[in-house]
């Protein structure tokens, strides 16, 4: 099969959807190699990312800005393309009467549930490359079937048009690599807060949980991220609290110093109101790390039957699980027993064999 890719976030974003098209691409290379694949990108690389067994396409002519939605409807013909998928939440706009069939990856809709958080433009660009998207794919794909369940409520998608394929996880975390201690002094024992970066992220309930912890069965937190409004909110909160001392905030964080935390971290707390998937409880568990996740949206399909789960603002219920772990030595090695069969929901073969099946099908 001759496969095109709105390659953009591959080659220009570091993190989020650039980890996502890169991994995407990156294991059907590798497993699938018998296709050829076609990375449709609108300028130069940001991100050294050339996958073997793919070439990479820039435009011909034309302005670059609206490539990605009319111009490459041409260079796709002309390079024989028989299924293009964007993997960012959109589609080029004339697509569907080109004769290519087309597949689109949809991740979350966290503009609908959370508009406060994104500007009117923002918004409005948002839900209309969503809706034009859903509406012209030939196969849309869920990174999970809490975003499945969401386009079937709020874009009237019908459900058997929708496919659940999980997204694939950084290399790092599927193997025996050499990690790397951040450069901060950490104690003996942390629980780690993975990427504090908006309200949705709900650092409020880990404070609130060591507030109510009795000061004996406190471990200090190593919390990633911080930068911005929200994190200047909870830095400030935490220190009305005099809790300065259970909060360890590591702003930047590379892949390598990320495993080398789950790898020591006595657990995971991700109680996100929101996610599309929650990349990093099936991080978490790839590492034998226990969680403690929120039982909302995508989360428990990430943590599956491996990790603990409380409501995103019940605070018994989290001191409850973090008891479970913290005070049951026996706990963890049923736990890595449990996780160690999740994990194969995310095995990259797997994952690259469902992909290939999907294009086949059309």
């Amino acid at each position: 099969m001759r496969i095109g890719f709105d390659a953009k976030r591959a080659f220009h974003n570091y993190t989020g959807l650039g980890n996502y098209s890169r991994n995407v691409i990156q294991a059907l290379c590798t497993y699938h190699p018998e296709n050829d694949y076609l990375l449709f990108t609108p300028g130069a690389s940001d991100v050294a990312f050339k996958p073997a067994h793919a070439r990479i396409i820039q435009p011909d002519s034309g302005w670059s800005f609206t490539w990605r939605s009319y111009g490459i409807i041409r260079q796709l013909m002309k390079e024989q393309v028989q299924v293009f998928h964007g993997l960012s939440n959109e589609l080029p706009f004339t697509l569907k009467g080109s004769g290519i069939k087309s597949v689109v990856t949809i991740h979350d809709v966290i503009f609908r549930h959370y508009p406060h958080a994104y500007t009117a433009i923002d918004r409005t660009i948002y839900n209309y490359k969503t809706r034009q998207a859903v509406q012209q794919a030939d196969i849309i794909v869920a990174s999970s079937a809490a975003t499945a369940h969401d386009l079937a409520a709020l874009y009237g998608v019908e459900k058997d048009s929708i496919q659940v394929i999980y997204p694939i996880l950084q290399d790092i975390f599927y193997e025996d690599a050499e990690v790397e201690s951040p450069a901060i002094n950490l104690p003996a024992q942390f629980l780690l807060f993975a990427g504090l970066g908006n309200e949705r992220k709900n650092l409020e309930l880990a404070i609130s949980m060591i507030e109510a912890l009795p000061k004996g069965e406190r471990i200090p937190f190593v919390v990633t991220g911080g930068k911005g409004k929200y994190g200047d909110e909870m830095k400030g909160l935490i220190n009305r609290k005099n809790l300065n001392k259970y909060f360890i905030f590591l702003e930047s964080c590379t892949e390598l110093q990320m495993k080398y935390l789950y790898n020591h971290a006595t657990l995971l707390f991700y109680p996100s109101l929101y996610e599309g998937f929650g990349m990093p409880v099936a991080e978490a568990l790839l590492c034998d790390c226990p969680v403690i996740a929120s039982s909302t949206s995508s989360i428990p399909e990430a943590g599956g039957t491996a990790a603990l789960y409380c409501a995103p603002d019940d605070v018994d219920a989290a001191m409850d699980a973090y008891r479970t772990i913290t005070a049951n030595s026996d706990w963890k090695k049923e736990f890595i027993e449990r996780a160690r069969t999740e994990v194969q929901r995310f095995d990259r073969s797997l994952l690259a064999g469902q992909w290939n099946t999907l294009y086949a099908s059309l």
